[in-house]
């Protein structure tokens, strides 16, 4: 399996850090619970050592030091019982760099082959970029973008070689998202341009410039699979109705644009 990693240009300066979920540890530390304050000041101890947690690691290849200490810190968000059945891992909204599978999701990239190329289905570099910027209106300004709802898939082949479809959800309750000093304050009727031009790239990052923001934290990655309503290779699927007056019709349904 190949990663892209992330696309060259970004609104966001990255900081993949686990401020948030410590700082839960934190309030169990004071808990009434006695053996759940004694694990969570036992775990905050050992945080201690690993100062970049909290900091933030701007290079991927820095993760792999702390994978050991990460997994404990998300244990309760990849339950051991859970993980042959969800499909999930740690990562930052859209960008292309995942860790912390669940086994499941391990097992079906390996299925997948050395040579599956781990990408978003229609993202392109400037549709990135539109998005880091809309989830930034989104989430720092606080006005509701559409383009946040639209589903974002990924296509990922099984051993055989048969494709599954997958819809990709983000949970970003763990990120915080910073306006550093080159971040240009926006108004209601920048905003609205934006959203009207949409496919206007040169504006949009006018408006939000390259690292012009911070992104700190992580993201978790869950993956739906898409059901294929029914069987079939054909690119369409007969099947009968019956009419009010009891007689059989035959209609020809072109089939779900998910299952190509």
């Amino acid at each position: 399996m190949q990663f892209n990693f992330t696309f060259d240009s970004s609104p966001f300066k990255t900081l993949i850090a686990f401020h948030k979920i410590i700082k839960s540890f934190e309030e169990t530390a004071s808990s009434e619970v006695e053996f759940q304050a004694t694990y969570a000041k036992s775990l905050l101890e050992e945080i201690k050592k690993y100062p970049a947690l909290v900091n933030g690691i701007e290079k991927t290849e820095d993760l792999h030091q702390y994978e050991p200490i990460i997994k404990v810190l998300l244990a309760d968000l990849f339950p051991r019982s859970l993980t042959k059945n969800e499909i999930k891992a740690v990562t930052i909204p859209f960008y292309l760099y995942t860790f912390n599978h669940s086994e499941r999701l391990d097992n079906i990239l390996r299925d997948a082959g050395d040579h599956y190329d781990f990408s978003y289905r229609d993202i392109a570099p400037d549709t990135y970029y539109i998005l880091n910027c809309c989830m930034i209106i989104s989430q720092y300004y606080g006005i509701k973008v559409d383009a946040m709802d639209t589903p974002i898939f990924l296509d990922i082949p099984d051993k055989n070689n048969i494709m599954h479809h997958y819809r990709v959800l983000f949970n970003a309750d763990f990120m915080d998202i910073i306006p550093t000093d080159r971040a240009l304050e926006l108004s209601e009727a920048d905003i609205i341009e934006l959203i009207d031009n949409f496919s206007d790239i040169a504006l949009w990052k006018s408006k939000f410039p390259e690292q012009s923001w911070i992104l700190k934290g992580f993201a978790i990655m869950t993956l739906l699979m898409r059901r294929r309503r029914m069987p079939c290779q054909a690119s369409k699927v007969i099947y009968y109705v019956k009419t009010r007056r009891l007689r059989w019709k035959k209609f020809r349904i072109f089939s779900d644009p998910f299952t190509k």
